[in-house]
């Protein structure tokens, strides 16, 4: 490398020197240095293909991607086949995130390269990304379909079912993609979202239970594990839940009005009603927590307090100020 460095000082119009020490550089791993030597000797041999590839993987190693693309690009004009670098190029567009161009460039891949399933994923992960969630459907099962599944085939084919709203079939999809990777707490994370959302809180707080035995400092999921023990009337677990996501996120209202409703659960109406009036101190229009506020507040027979959250209730949400009506009045 020196003595090519040299001749490069003193013969800079050598182009022979500039490709011999930009490749040397590049085939060592010295890729920044490596990329003016083949700059200049691209500017003469422009059609280098090799040159042009080593180029586009410095550009990829530097997060360079729309030179990575205008090199490819170049390449691809006279090699319009050739897997790698169509592969290289759809990644830099999704880098940049130009979905549609990443896109088009795996459809071509696929009419020369139909079995290459790690496109097929690819491709089926920007198609959720766009909210074409039966095109993602498609081809996550065409891959399945035809060739021995891996787990993220199964886990990106069920989290494209939950956003299309289908959770028993991501509920099946998850536990494949279990079976492949037991131990793999976020798959038992969305298992247990995907089990909240049909409504099976006690299998979702099972679920919960895994994800935040190896993930303490997860403020969402004990909200969710709070939220499944409250749904199931197990006040005291959704307490510990719940004040663990309070301690982890102090501002969140919805956190506190879960701790309220737990609170009220256990019959704890003074405590409820603080918790809730600290809620309304973040989000002090939420109509939910003066309702739950309101009932409190019926329970501990302060009739004033209860007639002064109707009145901001019957501002925020009429129907929920006559729900509370009807509740305290028995009818």
């Amino acid at each position: 490398v020196d003595a090519y460095s040299q001749a490069w000082e003193y013969s800079p119009e050598i182009q022979d020197v500039h490709y011999r020490l930009g490749m040397l550089l590049y085939r060592t791993g010295q890729l920044k240095q490596a990329m003016e030597p083949l700059r200049q000797f691209i500017i003469t041999q422009p059609d280098s293909i090799h040159v042009l590839k080593a180029m586009g993987e410095i550009f990829i190693s530097e997060n360079r991607f729309p030179e990575a693309i205008d090199t490819y690009n170049r390449i691809r004009e006279i090699f319009p086949e050739e897997l790698d670098i169509n592969i290289a190029l759809a990644e830099s567009y999704y880098q940049l995130k130009y979905y549609e161009n990443a896109l088009n460039v795996y459809k071509d891949v696929l009419l020369f390269d139909d079995e290459n399933y790690e496109i097929m994923i690819r491709m089926g992960s920007i198609f959720n990304e766009l909210g074409e969630f039966n095109e993602a459907e498609l081809i996550f099962n065409e891959a399945i379909n035809c060739t021995i599944p891996t787990m993220q085939m199964y886990y990106q084919l069920a989290l494209t079912y939950g956003n299309q709203g289908k959770f028993m079939s991501a509920i099946l999809a998850f536990q494949e993609a279990l079976l492949l990777k037991p131990d793999d707490v976020e798959i038992k994370y969305q298992l247990g979202v995907a089990y909240m959302e049909v409504g099976d809180c006690n299998i979702a707080a099972q679920f919960f239970e895994e994800y935040v035995a190896q993930n303490s400092n997860d403020e969402i999921a004990f909200f969710l594990l709070g939220k499944c023990y409250f749904e199931t009337s197990d006040y005291p677990a959704a307490l510990l839940a719940l004040q663990r996501a309070n301690g982890l996120s102090q501002n969140d209202h919805r956190i506190l009005y879960f701790i309220g409703k737990s609170l009220s659960g256990l019959d704890e109406e003074l405590d409820a009603a603080r918790t809730f009036r600290e809620a309304l101190k973040i989000d002090p229009e939420d109509p939910e927590i003066y309702f739950a506020l309101g009932k409190s507040y019926y329970k501990l027979n302060k009739n004033k307090k209860v007639k002064e959250t109707l009145d901001i209730l019957n501002m925020l949400d009429r129907t929920m100020y006559n729900q509370l009506r009807s509740e305290i009045s028995g009818r």
